[in-house]
């Protein structure tokens, strides 16, 4: 299991430079549930310590139209305003089915490796602190000419897509450490995986 990260921030400090061109990285809280499948719900970038973005969720059963703000520093999440119809329980059990995480890329444009660093799914305190729990990191992937390559933290596995056939079952290979290499030696050690399956 990877390291927990206590907060945002500290999350954030654990690769600030692309490992590839080695120019800053960029961070936004998104989220894997969308309204499409290409469509997030949440897509915040990062200003001033704080994510924040509108929650507009509509259910059969419940609605809720609020602002809510991340503290990357203190994991503080306030909503405002707070529903007079839902329990603070119930409105982090809308937030949390977004499945929101925070995602660190790369937007060189020179940079063709697309690097991408992804937290786990972010939880939430149920008591009265209000606070997102310690993260970890979940995925972190690259491009290598066709081939989407991505680190499964949790399994501890590399999967090999590609990206010219999204049908194709990806190759498995152990973990790789991506700071092990260069951008030459890792797309030197994918062709030459790809080639011997």
């Amino acid at each position: 299991m990877e390291k927990d990260y206590l907060s945002i921030k500290e999350f954030l400090k654990s690769k600030e430079y692309c490992i590839f061109c080695n120019k800053p990285l960029k961070a936004i809280l998104t989220n894997f549930i969308g309204k499409g499948k290409q469509i997030p719900i949440i897509s915040s970038k990062l200003e001033n310590n704080q994510f924040n973005f509108d929650i507009n969720y509509y259910s059969s059963f419940l609605s809720l139209k609020t602002k809510c703000s991340i503290d990357i520093e203190t994991n503080d999440i306030v909503f405002n305003p707070i529903s007079e119809n839902l329990t603070y329980t119930e409105i982090i059990d809308i937030f949390e089915s977004f499945k929101p995480h925070i995602e660190i890329i790369c937007n060189n444009k020179l940079c063709h490796m697309n690097y991408y660093l992804c937290s786990s799914i972010l939880k939430c305190n149920r008591n009265l602190d209000h606070k997102i729990k310690p993260m970890n990191i979940c995925f972190e992937a690259c491009n290598v000419n066709k081939f989407w390559i991505q680190n499964d933290f949790f399994k501890r596995k590399t999967s090999i897509y590609s990206t010219n056939n999204i049908n194709i079952n990806p190759i498995i290979i152990p973990i790789l450490n991506f700071n092990d290499f260069t951008e030459t030696k890792l797309r030197s050690r994918i062709l030459t995986t790809v080639t011997f399956q």
